[in-house]
Formats: structure tokens, C-alpha cells, sequence
């Protein structure tokens, strides 16, 4: 007896038919495979854009050979609305390259508990200093980033130990 009523008995076979659904809150409203968070463009980028096995689809998404036949079936019949919507994703990806040398760049730049464990201060010591300007650093979103040399600077390196003096 089928467990779904979706489900198909054919023989002593249940067959479970896969669905491609958009659901608005769900990788927003992209087709995906249902009970997935897998759409059917990221299955069509990776067989039919870079020529993955379905073995290699099944061992990196748990994915049911009825899955990628699904996600394929449910492309070629909207074929237009996906290429176009998978070029579109191509051309917002191209517009960050330009970032990717800065972003590369951060990893030169030292935390506030980094600076602190260098200077071997606190960190709220570190953001007394910025506060003040003794510590050129600056904030991306929430935080900090200094570079290392700024650590050598005279105000920094040769500052009295202790709690800074009340004005």
C-alpha cells in the first residue's frame, strides 16, 4: 500500500513521483526540488554548464538519479526562463570581481583581539587607542581592521603601560 498519496505501486514497487516547486520563501521562489533546498539551476549548472556525472551529482548533494531527471525535465521545458535567469547570476558575480582583491586584502589587516594579543593590551585598550587616534584603524560594519605597521607607531609601541591618565 502506497505511503503518499502521491506515491504509485507498480508491482511490489512504491514509486515516488519528484516534484519541482516554487515556494516564495524558499531560495526565493527559485524552482527547486521538492523537500530540497537544491534549485533546479544549481543541478543545471553542474550537469549540463560543467558536465557532472550523475554520479558526481548523487555524492555531492545526497540527490536521487529521479531528482536530477526531474530538475533536467523541468529545465528543458523552461529552458529560456532559466539560461536567461543563470546568465543573469553570471553577470552579478562579474560585477564583485573587481572586489576580489580587496576582499583578498583583508586577510593583511589584524582584529581588534589580534592587535591585542600583539601589543599584549586589552581589547578594549585597542579601542580606546582608535577612539583616540592613536591607532589608525578602520571600521566595516561592526569591525575593526588595522594594519600591522600601525602597530609601531610611536603612540602605539611607546605608550605607558597602565590605564591612560584622567583628563
Amino acid at each position: 500500500m502506497p505511503i503518499n498519496p502521491a506515491d504509485r505501486q507498480i508491482g511490489d514497487v512504491i514509486v515516488t513521483p519528484v516534484q519541482i516547486v516554487e515556494t516564495p520563501d524558499v531560495l526565493g521562489g527559485k524552482p527547486r526540488i521538492e523537500g530540497r533546498r537544491i534549485s533546479v539551476e544549481h543541478v543545471i549548472g553542474h550537469v549540463v554548464y560543467q558536465q557532472w556525472s550523475f554520479d558526481q551529482m548523487q555524492e555531492a548533494f545526497d540527490l536521487r538519479p529521479a531528482e536530477i531527471h526531474a530538475a533536467l525535465a523541468y529545465y528543458y521545458d523552461h529552458r529560456e526562463t532559466i539560461d536567461r535567469a543563470i546568465a543573469e547570476e553570471d553577470e552579478a558575480w562579474e560585477a564583485v570581481e573587481p572586489y576580489e582583491e580587496a576582499f583578498d586584502s583583508l586577510g593583511q589587516f589584524l582584529s581588534t583581539a589580534e592587535a591585542a594579543g600583539r601589543l599584549g593590551i586589552s581589547e578594549r585598550r585597542v579601542r580606546v587607542l582608535i577612539e583616540e587616534g592613536r591607532l589608525p584603524a578602520q571600521k566595516i560594519g561592526h569591525q575593526w581592521i588595522i594594519r600591522p605597521d600601525d602597530l609601531e607607531r610611536d603612540e602605539v609601541a611607546k605608550r605607558r603601560p597602565g590605564r591612560p591618565p584622567e583628563d
